[in-house]
């Protein structure tokens, strides 16, 4: 989950340990509200928000050189620069919302390595921080192509989606959806068990549910899940995940991957 500290005082070495640790912002006590929006709004879209005061940090984080802040309403302009292909997978898991921490283990590297590399790929696109590094990189084909690539390998930026979802709770026993109902909305499991009724079938935490009804020709569920524990989900509402299905190409391809999957599944179990 995106996480935003807020701190009694603001010191270059403290926002750097939080920001080790993987906290997307760090905020002063003494700032004001608007600049607590704005932390949690940049954090929500996977970007990093730092104090004013601390802007030049944030350039020694992100690049060994020291650049001037950028305007926040200037897009930038992605001109065409050539990328190493692990310059690409870099920059894609950074648009995912991914932490350095998190991009050097998914990639078996060191972090020093990452920031190198972000560094370069600043360079390249004439940016200078995560957020505008994003805008530009949505021009470019080869990131797109990096995206859906993870996608497809059943890979999905859970904490972009983890803060457009809501969280709901539902006992041992209750039924989360009825066969044959409205499909009303998607759900993420983050902890429990539950069960698939009519294809006998258990999921637990980290599975995606509800899909295959959002895309039916009458919108009805194809079986009953009902919570065999405790059940902690994240709820999206069906508009609102079609909404992402047209607006995020690599949601949409790891839904359109996912559904596939599934009906190959429940027809080899219908042939046995």
């Amino acid at each position: 989950m995106p996480i935003v500290a807020v701190l009694t005082t603001i010191d270059s070495q403290t926002v750097a340990d939080f920001t080790a640790a993987g906290v997307s912002g760090c905020v002063g006590k003494s700032e004001s509200a608007d600049a607590l929006m704005d932390a949690l709004r940049l954090a929500l879209a996977g970007c990093r928000y730092l104090p004013q005061a601390l802007h030049a940090f944030e350039t020694s984080v992100d690049s060994p050189a020291t650049q001037k802040t950028p305007v926040p309403d200037a897009a930038p302009q992605a001109s065409p620069c050539t990328l190493t292909p692990r310059q690409v997978e870099v920059l894609a898991l950074a648009v995912r919302g991914e932490s350095n921490k998190a991009i050097a283990r998914r990639l078996d590297i060191a972090e020093g390595t990452v920031k190198v590399h972000l560094y370069t790929v600043y360079k390249a696109l004439k940016v200078c921080s995560r957020s505008q590094a994003s805008i530009a990189a949505a021009r470019l084909p080869e990131v797109g192509e990096a995206q859906i690539h993870h996608a497809l390998d059943g890979q999905l930026s859970l904490p972009r989606l983890f803060a457009s979802m809501t969280p709901i709770r539902f006992k041992a026993g209750e039924v989360l959806f009825h066969k044959h109902a409205q499909s009303d909305a998607l759900y993420y499991v983050v902890r429990g068990t539950v069960s698939l009724q009519e294809i006998g079938i258990e999921v637990g935490p980290g599975t995606m549910l509800g899909e295959i009804g959002l895309f039916s020709p009458d919108h009805r569920r194809t079986c009953t899940a009902r919570c065999q524990s405790d059940c902690e989900l994240l709820s999206a509402s069906a508009a609102h995940a079609m909404r992402l299905y047209y607006q995020d190409p690599e949601f949409a391809t790891y839904l359109i991957h996912l559904i596939t999957r599934r009906m190959g599944a429940n027809n080899l179990r219908s042939k046995n």
